[in-house]
């Protein structure tokens, strides 16, 4: 079974774009890294990357997005 999940690129330490490393994300402004799940793996951030709400309607997958 495939497993989906969508993550905000936004850095918590300071809000910075993240970008994929191999297979994590790390952030070019201070060096935060995450695992691919969104957990943090490395500091300064304190807080995983936020996650949003993943579901299959029909053959559709749809994210929900806080805005």
């Amino acid at each position: 079974e495939n497993v989906y999940v969508a993550l905000s690129p936004v850095c918590t330490h300071l809000g910075c774009t993240v970008r994929r490393d191999g297979m994590a994300f790390r952030c070019p402004c201070h060096g935060s890294t995450y695992g691919m799940n969104g957990a943090l793996l490395k500091g300064p951030a304190e807080h995983p990357l936020a996650q949003y709400t993943v579901k299959f309607h029909e053959d559709t997958l749809m994210i929900n997005l806080p805005y």
